[in-house]
């Protein structure tokens, strides 16, 4: 088996295979792969989606057959009280963003994601909200910033003032992450490390 590749331990592999999303994993090891990413890149994919694994666990004790745009909204949201990172958090939520990056485009390969979210139950809104411009423009904002290559953590203080936040928290909830801002968080996330290894080549 390809989790056998990257990990010795029994534990370890009777844990990720284990919960709503442990029969996924196998396959998921496979694609990152077929990507070419190493053995540590794997670990580290692993070990966040082993985070999203505990939170659906939470919800939903038993395989799931499709992962939807509100379970990884839902994640998102909440990883921030969850986590216990030794780096600036603002990093390491740059490198969980980029696991579940590649995460849900495996998901999608495999016609596994919904990237539409439901209303919750109960709930007989049709249509958007007024309220939902809120979220809308947070999101357009960060997408403008990362076409315009800033750096988005030093603009986020600018754009909580302006939506009227006393704090970043406050802002972070209308900031939903939409497919087409995990891509631009890898893209931003790819490009510097691609510049950081070709950097490292030419001095050696």
């Amino acid at each position: 088996m390809s989790l056998e590749q990257v990990y010795k331990a029994t534990w370890t592999l009777r844990s990720l295979r284990s919960g709503p999303l442990g029969h996924l994993t196998d396959s998921f090891c496979d694609w990152l792969l077929s990507k070419g990413f190493a053995g540590s890149s794997i670990r580290l994919h692993l070990g966040i989606i082993s985070h999203l694994n505990e939170y659906l666990n939470d919800l939903i004790s038993k395989p799931v057959t499709l992962v939807t745009a509100q379970d990884i909204e839902g994640f998102l949201a909440s990883y921030p009280s969850r986590c216990r990172c030794r780096v600036r958090l603002e990093v390491h939520l740059r490198r969980v963003c980029f696991s579940i990056s590649r995460f849900t485009e495996f998901l999608n390969h495999q016609g596994l994601f919904d990237s539409l979210v439901s209303p919750p139950p109960g709930n007989n809104c049709v249509g958007p909200r007024i309220h939902d411009l809120r979220h809308t423009f947070a999101v357009h904002r960060l997408l403008a910033w990362y076409h315009d290559g800033h750096d988005v953590n030093a603009r986020l203080p600018a754009l909580a003032t302006y939506m009227g936040h006393v704090d970043i928290s406050s802002t972070q909830v209308y900031l939903r992450p939409t497919a087409e801002l995990l891509g631009e968080v890898h893209r931003r996330f790819h490009s510097h490390y691609r510049e950081k290894v070709e950097v490292k080549g030419e001095r050696s």
